[in-house]
């Protein structure tokens, strides 16, 4: 029962659409979610779900930050920037470049963030035997 109350809570909220594309749009314990593999069927509320570890793909990583909802978005979060990321994440996750996908407004942009890799790092480690502090990458400070 515990396991159950804990495991993640999965809503479908329905299709975004541009153009003749559309993608999946979800929320994962009330945070956005995208489909990642666009030869699959969407998921209904209540699926289950398996955690994975894509989020050390680094291209991944730059997609979320700079795609709809992400930290620091390219995209808007309405239909548009939805697919965009959508596909961008489709694009680098299963090698799916189809050449229709270059006509979608920020779909540009988020590959070339996933290209270069760009997200800032979230790692950090401490120490008690070194006083040592860098930061790299882009901050806001």
């Amino acid at each position: 029962m515990e396991q159950a109350e804990a495991a993640p809570r999965i809503d479908y909220l329905g299709l975004a659409h541009y153009g003749i594309y559309t993608a999946g749009v979800f929320r994962v314990d009330g945070r956005i979610a995208f489909c990642m593999d666009h030869y699959k069927g969407s998921p209904p509320t209540g699926s289950s779900y398996k955690a994975g570890d894509i989020y050390r793909n680094e291209s991944v990583r730059a997609i979320l930050y700079y795609g709809a909802g992400g930290q620091e978005p390219v995209v808007e979060m309405y239909d548009t920037g939805i697919v965009a990321t959508s596909l961008a994440l489709d694009s680098v996750v299963n090698g799916n470049h189809s050449s229709g996908r270059n006509s979608i407004p920020g779909y540009k942009e988020l590959m070339a963030h996933a290209e270069a890799k760009d997200a800032p790092s979230d790692n950090i480690d401490f120490s008690k035997y070194s006083l040592n502090s860098s930061v790299s990458g882009k901050t806001n400070f």
